[in-house]
């Protein structure tokens, strides 16, 4: 009798999930590789994926639908909202709570834009309102490699160094 329900493929036991999560679910279930789009290429490539991540949360948090379309708030807004998500973060890992400029956030939302993950429009500098969306398929489905992930240690290069002269004479 629950043979002939299962879709073709399937054994008895096997279900699959209907559930898919919503764009703001998404943002705020997602992990720092998953912005590696917008920080290749730069030297400090684990701090701008974290403050990514918390930036596109902070933006998910605004949009009333949940669909991530219609994000509509100003950007002294935008960055109260930051500081207080960083001040959290903080109080809660017990590490130092990261600066936040106006300048800092135009940066980051700049990257977050060059990577495809937002994008904006209406107008700027003007009485309308400037208008965000979230594109959740926009992130990486799976870890970016960075080409200066792993580097060899300084200190660890002079030391073989030096033991290279000792042993050929030079030091004594």
């Amino acid at each position: 009798m629950f043979k002939r329900n299962l879709a073709p493929g399937r054994e008895l036991g096997q279900v699959e999930s209907r559930y898919e999560l919503k764009p703001h679910q998404v943002f705020r279930r997602a992990r720092e590789w998953q912005f590696a789009a917008g920080a290749i290429g730069h030297r400090k490539w684990k701090v701008i994926q974290a403050r990514l991540k918390i930036l596109a949360r902070a933006l998910a948090t605004f949009d009333r639908s949940g669909d991530c379309l219609a994000i509509y708030p100003a950007t002294r807004t935008i960055l109260r909202c930051i500081r207080e998500l960083e001040t959290n973060h903080a109080a809660d890992t017990g590490e130092k709570a990261r600066t936040w400029s106006l300048r800092t956030l135009f940066v980051y939302l700049d990257l977050l834009n060059k990577g495809g993950i937002e994008t904006k429009t209406g107008c700027a500098f003007n009485r309308k309102p400037r208008i965000r969306s979230l594109h959740p398929e926009a992130l990486l489905s799976v870890p970016a490699t960075h080409k200066h992930a792993r580097r060899e240690s300084c200190t660890q290069r002079i030391y073989k160094r030096t033991s290279d002269f000792s042993s050929s004479g030079w030091f004594g």
